[in-house]
């Protein structure tokens, strides 16, 4: 459910904890998942989609405690979203995002779907990561980069593979230097979380 900005410090509703509770039984189908208190890292760059997060409570999943790499948190975001709708300034919701801690720097990275405008854009400037040994790949996803041989390094065909495969809608991966954060900035539902936890597991 949706959140007015202005609360002291928000609780979530019955409703949002039975989605939250009944996806982590989900995950267990699959994982090992363990609720934890805090990231032994920090999300730095990542303020424009989880800048309302410390505003209620947090419920953070690591799928493999003895890795500690691939996590599920479920935060509270603005009720705007990735993909052009509704907005509502003075509203916020519970959403989920996965977190991946990669090995190497990678720079920074944007994949999501490609849209319309973005290949009329390509006629204009070449701004966008192609494959050319994977073109239905690149007709199908918008990759931007800032160093695109790193990119290219980390984004070979296995990796390729398991974003086709990702079964939400609307998402994006935003990677920044050697964390991944994928989410679509929906409202929480019982499904996501696996569907990522699944997409986190491939790439790892």
């Amino acid at each position: 459910m949706r959140y007015k900005l202005g609360t002291d410090f928000i609780i979530p509703e019955p409703d949002d904890v039975e989605i939250i509770s009944i996806s982590f039984d989900l995950l267990k189908t699959k994982f090992q998942p363990s609720l934890i208190d805090n990231l032994n890292f920090t999300l730095d760059g990542f303020e424009p989609l989880l800048k309302f997060a410390n505003l209620g409570s947090q419920f953070i999943v690591d799928l493999n405690s003895l890795a500690g790499n691939k996590f599920i948190i479920h935060c509270l975001g603005a009720s705007s979203y990735l993909h052009y709708r509704s907005r509502n300034d003075d509203e916020i919701e519970y959403q989920t995002w996965g977190i991946l801690r990669l090995k190497t720097d990678n720079g920074n990275i944007l994949i999501r779907k490609e849209t319309t405008a973005d290949k009329l854009v390509q006629f204009f400037k070449k701004t966008e990561l192609d494959f050319e040994e994977d073109l239905q790949f690149s007709k199908s996803f918008y990759v931007l980069a800032d160093d695109k041989i790193k990119a290219a390094s980390l984004l070979n065909f296995q990796f390729r593979n398991a974003i086709a495969e990702i079964d939400i809608p609307d998402f994006a991966i935003i990677i920044k230097n050697k964390t991944l954060l994928i989410g679509n900035g929906n409202l929480i539902d019982v499904r996501t979380p696996l569907a990522i936890a699944k997409f986190l597991n491939k790439i790892n």
